[in-house]
């Protein structure tokens, strides 16, 4: 499964997806992936160190969505997306560049043989009710993930407060999200309405695809008169 799984990132090659160079097997039987070597920090660190301006919110966000849409669009679930998993290195002018890391358990929708359905695997702030109701893992739960990931970088901490797993399980079902506007009133309209349907608990009400939410992020990146990061295609 390692094997494949990395195969499955190879096949991504997109400029915010980190790049498996090389995988394989030692002499010894030991299974290893070779990556590009990034220098920068993780999202959950930035986070971490407080506001993040909306401008520069904007721009990591396009390039999340931009990233997770290519691996949809090859049919890969990343599933375990959080700002433990998304990189933010430099680009030469000193811009932001956002890789999406980790696709450890991600599943392919064409190999029944990569992670399966029914097997409950995740970050339960970041699950989304379907997961964890029937372990259903297709493209909607990354974009439930991603509202989440949204709120906390216009918010700065996480939408749902639990104590433990079961308590956060509990939220993601039953909990309606909170409105980002509440805890920080600058966030834009149709930023706190995307990042709404995004987590909303029903697959069918959030966005069709990671398409529809780049178009939004762009969108009100204009609005906003927010630089919008080059487009790698």
């Amino acid at each position: 499964r390692f094997r494949r799984e990395a195969r499955s990132v190879q096949k991504l090659a997109h400029p915010n997806i980190v790049e498996v160079q090389d995988q394989g097997v030692t002499e010894d039987g030991t299974s290893y992936i070779v990556m590009e070597y990034l220098d920068g920090a993780s999202l959950a660190a930035i986070i971490a160190q407080g506001h993040i301006p909306l401008a520069r919110g904007l721009g990591m966000m396009i390039q999340l969505a931009r990233g997770i849409a290519r691996a949809h669009d090859l049919d890969v679930v990343h599933r375990d997306l959080k700002p433990e998993n998304v990189f933010v290195t430099h680009r030469e002018d000193g811009s932001d560049l956002v890789k999406v890391l980790d696709f450890g358990i991600a599943r392919s929708l064409h190999d029944p043989r990569l992670t399966e359905q029914g097997e409950l695997f995740g970050t339960p702030q970041y699950m989304a009710p379907e997961r964890i109701a029937n372990a259903d893992s297709g493209p909607p739960t990354d974009l439930y993930a991603l509202g989440v990931i949204f709120y906390e970088l216009v918010v700065g901490e996480l939408p749902f407060d639990a104590t433990d797993v079961t308590a956060f399980f509990v939220k993601h079902l039953k909990d309606p999200p909170p409105d980002p506007r509440k805890k920080n009133p600058a966030v834009p309209d149709a930023l706190a309405e995307l990042v709404l349907q995004l987590m909303a608990k029903d697959p069918k009400a959030r966005p069709v695809d990671d398409h529809r939410v780049l178009n939004d992020l762009i969108d009100i990146a204009r609005a906003a008169h927010a630089p919008i990061p080059p487009d790698p295609n």
